[in-house]
């Protein structure tokens, strides 16, 4: 396989592995609705972001596979390399909080919905962000650092979410237990816009060897 067929592989997999992302993400917000909506089929969601997890799995290891059989690796096969575990600790993230959420089934005080909704729908968003900083990517790489700025920024308001949310719950009257269980809660689904914006960083060395490598070889 040349070089340029290579880059193209590599690029086509790691979009194979965003879509995945944004499945399991849309399934995993869903399940948080129905969870304090007290519907819908918990387990079968959770079942399925477990599975949507292990064909992220299964596209890093593909991707992994195909690079290692070369000779040798360039500085952009290991930052693609960087890029697929990255998005895949997404996936990693958001099946640990979907079994916390559903083994452990805490009790979600009224004042603590609304919040965690929108921490939700905040990664959904910052992760909608990703994808589209991943498109410009594949078009114009020298936009992509901008891109991923907005991602960034939208993570930090979902830690500052977490952290109004995280006062709310010890200063309510809970017993510390209950307040500790929804503590791991919140840090379980803050820890995926962490993730999120770790695949942004990665996205951002790419375009940047990308953007090197056009001027290079203008």
């Amino acid at each position: 396989m040349s070089t340029q067929e290579r880059r193209i592989t590599s690029i086509d997999i790691i979009g194979l592995e965003i879509d995945v992302i944004g499945r399991t993400l849309g399934v995993f917000h869903q399940l948080i609705k129905d969870y304090f909506g007290g519907d819908g089929e918990l387990l079968a969601s959770a079942q399925e972001i477990d599975r949507l997890e292990h064909e992220s799995d299964r596209l890093e290891r593909r991707l992994e596979l195909m690079l290692l059989e070369q000779d040798s690796l360039n500085r952009f096969d290991t930052d693609c390399l960087h890029m697929a575990s990255t998005i895949d600790k997404i996936a990693d993230r958001t099946e640990d909080a979907a079994e916390f959420l559903v083994l452990t089934q805490p009790e979600i005080p009224g004042f603590l919905m609304e919040p965690l909704l929108r921490m939700s729908e905040g990664t959904v968003t910052c992760f909608e962000l990703l994808r589209e900083a991943w498109k410009l990517f594949q078009n114009d790489p020298a936009l992509v650092i901008e891109a991923t700025h907005r991602v960034s920024d939208q993570e930090e308001v979902i830690d500052q979410q977490l952290w109004s949310a995280t006062r709310k719950v010890f200063d309510s009257d809970r017993s510390l237990s209950q307040k500790l269980q929804l503590k791991n809660l919140l840090d379980g689904l803050e820890s995926i816009s962490n993730r999120v914006e770790d695949a942004a960083h990665a996205l951002e060395i790419l375009a940047i060897r990308e953007r090197n490598r056009a001027v290079t070889t203008s």
